[in-house]
């Protein structure tokens, strides 16, 4: 059964006309009559499972969004990315290349990611992440008190941002923060060593 159809509303993006979707059954994500985001063509989402683009979010070329996998707000997809799983990509991200975005990973706000990057599992790439290659981020877990996944990731200024839990913010950021609540206790020496390990995996050229 097809959960989605073209609708006459159209949008012109680097020389392609996308056309706004909406839905014709119900799924996890979408209801019957709800409209949804823009594609280029049927390859581009899925009909055979709950995946959805929705907002003013935009997918063409040859990417495809599946699974269970969420584009929503003002995202674009294009070249050969694959989004995929209960992945989730919104805000103003742009990711573009040959990229993976799968099982569970979180990309939002201005972030972009380029080229081949592969972001899976609890990695969370937001704020003003520029990857553009897997070299560019790194997802440590489970640690911490809350037994959760640190992402460190390149910023559109060269240096390394992280996300943990509810903290956003730069790498020096995040340690004062580890300092004042954890000192030199177990958590406080493991975010520690995550941070060097940060520093030494992430390549900011």
């Amino acid at each position: 059964m097809k959960k989605y159809e073209f609708t006459d509303e159209t949008k012109e993006i680097n020389g392609r006309t996308l056309h706004r979707i909406m839905a014709v059954s119900d799924s996890m994500i979408a209801k019957r009559g709800d409209l949804g985001g823009f594609i280029e063509t049927g390859y581009n989402l899925s009909q055979d499972d709950s995946a959805w683009v929705s907002g003013d979010a935009c997918v063409y070329d040859r990417s495809c969004v599946i699974g269970s996998a969420l584009v929503m707000e003002n995202a674009v997809i294009h070249d050969y990315v694959w989004v995929t799983g209960l992945a989730y990509v919104g805000g103003n991200a742009k990711v573009s290349g040959s990229s993976l975005i799968s099982d569970g990973a979180v990309v939002t706000d201005n972030a972009v990611v380029e080229g081949n990057s592969r972001v899976v599992g609890h990695t969370t790439l937001n704020g003003d992440a520029f990857v553009t290659r897997s070299t560019h981020f790194i997802n440590i877990g489970a640690i911490g008190s809350r037994n959760g996944y640190t992402t460190f990731f390149r910023n559109k200024d060269n240096g390394i941002s992280v996300h943990c839990g509810c903290f956003n913010g730069s790498i020096e950021e995040f340690l004062d923060r580890v300092n004042e609540f954890h000192g030199d206790d177990k958590h406080g020496k493991s975010y520690r060593i995550a941070v060097e390990l940060a520093k030494n995996q992430i390549q900011l050229a």
